[in-house]
């Protein structure tokens, strides 16, 4: 038997310790979640003076705000906020081909700090967390995730935000030209291979 049939096997004759094992973690996440969230649907049907007792309002606080023009106002602006820039974004910094980072950027999904809170239940491991995440452009070149390195003027690309522009056209301008030429089919399978590389470089 091969060792990963082997592995997969294993795997399926430990899944209700597994399931055991993450339950208590799993309940308590849920309880934590849904009972603010229950809280804040009870409160909303009230409405809450400065002074004095709450006062029963029911769904009336739902239709006086649904029909208010802000509502529909602020409503659109975060639609189109979403499609502009959050999906753009996401698409950007996980399906390209190359992907380009300014010297003292940094990319991580979690701060230092909230890192430090979960792992070490201590802020002041901050430090030693953004360290293991890896989160500095030098860094991630290493690992593979990003492709080049944008150098910033001297202090940073806030002393300089004429020269940072020209600096960023520059490599976005370079590394459109290196893609220019080649085949979808074959930026297709290069951007697979990038990604399904990740995690095996760099790590040693």
């Amino acid at each position: 038997m091969r060792p990963n049939l082997a592995a997969r096997d294993a795997l399926r004759e430990d899944r209700w310790l597994i399931v055991l094992f993450l339950a208590p973690t799993t309940v308590f996440m849920v309880l934590l979640l849904w009972y603010p969230f229950l809280q804040g649907v009870w409160m909303s049907l009230f409405r809450w003076p400065f002074m004095g007792e709450p006062q029963w309002r029911g769904l009336q606080n739902y239709t006086d705000f649904i029909g208010a023009d802000y509502f529909w106002l602020a409503l659109k602006s975060t639609f189109i906020y979403s499609l502009s820039t959050v999906f753009q974004l996401a698409m950007a910094l996980t399906a390209a081909n190359t992907v380009l980072m300014l010297e003292h950027a940094i990319y991580s999904v979690i701060s230092p700090e909230g890192c430090a809170s979960i792992l070490w239940r201590d802020g002041d491991k901050a430090e030693d967390a953004a360290e293991a995440l890896k989160l500095t452009a030098e860094d991630l070149l290493k690992l593979g995730v990003i492709d080049r390195i944008i150098a910033e003027p001297l202090g940073g690309a806030h002393r300089d935000k004429q020269a940072a522009i020209t600096a960023v056209g520059g490599a976005i301008e370079d590394a459109l030209g290196d893609l220019a030429g080649i085949d979808g089919g074959v930026l297709k399978a290069r951007r697979r291979e990038k990604y399904l590389e990740m995690g095996a470089k760099g790590l040693s």
